[in-house]
């Protein structure tokens, strides 16, 4: 808790936090009294309607440190601490949970943000430019800062949601002056207000030495007098620091030496027994101030200004003192202090020995990748060189925070370093195995395979890291219809995995099965690994990328099998966080679910723009089978409707229908598209010279779903050829399938054309008895794929959505504040259209209202 020191003055000239504010910027240079404004309106805060305090300094820069510090003022039910965080997932969902605490408050609350300014350039000022944004109408940010730039304010001052404090309305007025000079028992008259007033120009911090000064009795004018112009450092300097005793004096080098310290720390450094009366005098004047606490132990900071003076010409041996200080940090076991102490001493053997020790819990036990990644380049600039030892590291933080580019290139670096004389590395050296990985997240299966492979028949590596080269191994494998393989490899992978209880793993090794399993056609089997992955990751941290993965493809299944209901709710739960995934195949599954249940429902324009949004997403991370695959299907349903020309121009952007041969995913794509197209056009197509490669290929590798596609299209070309006896032989294969797998909505969403053949004469006739009953309901099966009968409750983000959207905001504004994607707010909004039977927003939310959805 953050007390105001009974000397601070009350600056009631300063309007405080009011009904109207939303965002109140205190922003000045170093003295003019910034954080003391804050602390007061803190405690008056604190006693009516609560306040939280978020200090900024260089460990907040981290984002794992941002939100858990943010959590822990703001009181939130959430995890707390920065160790909770381990990604840009988490680091999203801390501070959704913030802020819907914050929702729950009946009162407005306080959020000071104190020195934000620290933030610029880190990768917290993203998470709080978003704060900024999103944060609910109970909740008043007083931020202090030395500039604006950087701080993302711009937005909101254009909205007039911020309120801005300047220097100018920070600088004391002579009134404020004699205030304060009361409280240190001085009575000035005018003429030493006047004097007084003129020399520091209302400079608070200044004015507060000044003060200081003239507590020896002599007039305003007599401590002033020919010191007019002289500048604030010369003040400091002559008519402050010259005038200290030897203890104040080396009390005041120490402190402008080190970024931090505890009475604990001062007093080791110091023989000197008044410490305590020292620092509490140095707090009175303004020179120090607490900054937060560690060991049991207040931390004081110098104010930045007489430290900046202090520091010039300083006798304090700089290095031993900073030497003696990183020591005590690290024996009292404050590694990140101690760390930085060593930087700024220029220790290199500690540093490297000391960061060494710090990497793991930095790394993967803490989750602080930005911190680490800013310690090892600062590290390096003093080895003048990489180590070995903690490249690993570093590549691995790179991976965590999405950052791929960069950590192959720290990659290739290594393979250039030579490992030194102390270095630890072995044959575990994980190198090949964090380029499988990335090479995977990336859709390079064939790359991802070969190093994991490579990695291990090295024989290297722990038990959890082998478990997740057999999960890249298998990934490989599945994506090149090897299925046999991938199912031994993921059996070894699971064994291993389950000897060390790595449950993160194992969910891992779920959402590849689920997806070979998908890609095979075995609809049942899917559920079943997705519902069994789902159960086992249940309570476990830092899983919602792999949640959404399994619901992404338990979505597609549903949606096929007609559970159009269980679809929804699990596409609700799986597409805010689908376009940050990097496993493509699950990406298609839930984008093309969503897709299919919006056309299928009569909403072709929703269907279209979220294969859009996610052809898009697929363009952005370089991911060509997701925008290949979601064209070709934007393609198809154009052609269902009848837009042929659209269609093809929609195909040939994506490089179908080309005159080139197609070869990969393309290829796979393009031969069902130019049978289609042809069907469309109503011209001749011969199945057999397309088809044959393509059925084959389906057969051999046991791709159950698209066999059964490949046969139903070949059935609709010998139709249209009028050949009705072969169409009802190859519609029975595809219908056999179909009904043994659990395939349904792929014969609904061909509609009449399909419909047409199934109730011709000569073709009901060929077909097998088995599946007459099949075929019949098929037929006879004409009910849209709509939700449920009646106007269905909206779900809370719906709710959420559509509040946003009555209050004027975009559909990219409402992804801002709600952390989604442009095409996840289009998701929810169709959703609610279709609920409410209307098709605008201005409808949507007049319907809303009416029925009591919204206020």
């Amino acid at each position: 808790m953050l007390d105001i020191a009974s000397h601070m003055l009350q600056r009631s000239r300063i309007a405080p936090p009011g009904d109207r504010d939303c965002v109140i910027a205190v922003v000045a240079p170093a003295g003019y009294g910034k954080t003391t404004l804050a602390a007061q309106w803190f405690a008056e805060a604190q006693q009516s309607h609560g306040a939280g305090w978020l200090q900024i300094d260089e460990r907040s820069r981290d984002p794992a440190v941002f939100i858990g510090s943010l959590a822990e003022a703001l009181e939130a039910e959430c995890r707390q601490t920065s160790s909770d965080y381990f990604g840009t997932q988490d680091y999203e969902e801390g501070l959704q949970a913030c802020l819907e605490q914050v929702q729950k408050c009946v009162a407005r609350r306080l959020l000071v943000v104190d020195d934000a300014h620290l933030l610029a350039g880190s990768g917290a000022m993203t998470l709080f430019h978003r704060l900024l944004l999103s944060a609910p109408p109970q909740l008043i940010v007083v931020l202090t800062s030395r500039d604006a730039e950087g701080l993302g304010l711009a937005p909101l001052a254009q909205r007039g949601r911020v309120r801005w404090v300047t220097d100018a309305q920070l600088a004391f007025s002579a009134e404020e002056i004699a205030a304060l000079a009361l409280q240190g028992g001085l009575a000035l008259g005018a003429s030493d207000l006047e004097t007084l007033n003129t020399a520091t120009e209302g400079w608070p911090a200044l004015t507060s030495m000044a003060l200081h000064g003239l507590l020896s009795g002599v007039s305003a004018k007599q401590h002033f007098g020919g010191l007019a112009g002289l500048s604030a450092a010369s003040y400091v300097r002559d008519c402050f620091l010259a005038h200290l005793t030897g203890s104040e004096r080396s009390l005041v080098e120490v402190l402008a030496t080190l970024p931090e310290a505890t009475p604990g720390l001062l007093e080791s450094l110091s023989a000197d027994t008044e410490i305590g009366k020292l620092l509490e005098r140095f707090e009175r004047i303004g020179i120090v101030r607490r900054h937060g606490q560690t060991a049991g132990q207040s931390c004081y900071r110098m104010h930045p200004f007489v430290r900046e003076v202090a520091g010039r010409g300083s006798a304090i041996e700089r290095s031993g003192l900073l030497t003696r200080a990183a020591h005590w940090w690290w024996d009292r076991q404050d590694s990140d202090r101690a760390i930085r102490m060593t930087l700024l001493a220029g220790m290199s053997t500690e540093l490297k020995r000391w960061l060494r020790f710090y990497a793991p819990v930095l790394v993967h036990r803490e989750g602080r990748h930005e911190t680490f990644l800013g310690l090892l380049c600062q590290a390096e600039g003093l080895w003048g060189q990489i180590d070995p030892e903690l490249l690993p590291y570093a590549v691995s933080s790179l991976m965590f925070l999405r950052r791929y580019d960069e950590a192959e290139r720290m990659l290739d670096r290594a393979a250039t370093v030579p490992p030194s004389s102390d270095s630890r590395r072995s044959d575990s050296d994980p190198a090949e195995l964090q380029r499988a990985v990335i090479a995977g997240l990336r859709d390079d299966y064939a790359t991802a395979g070969r190093y994991a492979r490579g990695w291990l028949q090295r024989g290297g590596g722990d038990v959890f890291h082998q478990g997740l080269a057999w999960i890249v191994t298998a990934f490989a494998q599945k994506c090149a219809s090897q299925f046999a393989e991938a199912e031994h490899s993921l059996t070894r992978a699971r064994s291993l995995l389950s000897g060390v209880q790595a449950t993160y793993g194992i969910g891992w090794s779920r959402v590849i099965q689920a997806l070979s399993l998908l890609k095979q056609g075995h609809y049942r089997e899917v559920l079943v690994e997705t519902e069994t992955g789902m159960r086992e990751l249940a309570g476990t941290q830092d899983v919602a990328d792999l949640l959404a993965l399994l619901r992404a493809t338990a979505a597609l299944v549903q949606y096929e099998r007609g559970d159009l209901d269980q679809c929804i709710q699990s596409l609700n739960a799986a597409m805010p966080h689908l376009h940050r995934q990097g496993i493509v195949d699950a990406m298609i599954a839930g984008y093309v679910a969503a897709a299919r249940v919006q056309a299928a429902s009569g909403r072709l324009a929703a269907g279209l723009d979220l294969l859009a949004e996610g052809q898009r997403v697929g363009q952005d991370k370089g991911f060509s089978r997701l925008s290949i695959t979601l064209c070709a299907e934007r393609s198809v349903m154009l052609l269902r409707e009848g837009a042929v020309l659209e269609a093809v121009e929609t195909a040939r952007g994506a490089g179908l229908l080309l005159d080139d041969a197609p070869v990969g995913v393309e290829r796979d794509k393009d031969v069902r598209l130019r049978v289609r197209l042809a069907l469309a056009r109503g011209t001749s197509v011969d199945a057999d010279a397309l088809l044959s490669g393509a059925t084959a290929h389906a057969k051999e590798s046991g791709q159950r779903r698209k066999l059964a596609e490949l046969r139903m299209l070949e059935a609709l070309c010998h139709f249209h050829r009028g050949d009705e006896r072969a169409a009802g032989a190859a519609l029975t294969a595809s219908l056999e399938i179909g009904l043994n797998r659990g395939y349904r909505r792929m014969y609904l969403d061909e509609g009449a054309a399909l419909r047409e053949m199934l109730l011709a004469p000569q073709v009901q006739s060929a077909l097998q008895p088995s599946i007459t009953q099949f075929a019949r309901e098929l037929a006879d099966d004409r009910r849209p794929a709509s939700l449920s009968a009646g106007v269905e409750p909206l779900s809370e983000r719906e709710c959420e959505v559509l509040q946003m959207v009555s209050r004027g905001l975009s559909n990219q504004e409402i992804g801002l504040q709600l952390f989604l994607s442009e095409g996840t707010v289009k998701w929810h909004l169709h959703n609610v259209y279709g609920k409410l039977g209307v098709g605008t927003r201005t409808a949507a939310v007049h319907e809303a209202r009416r029925a009591g959805f919204i206020g």
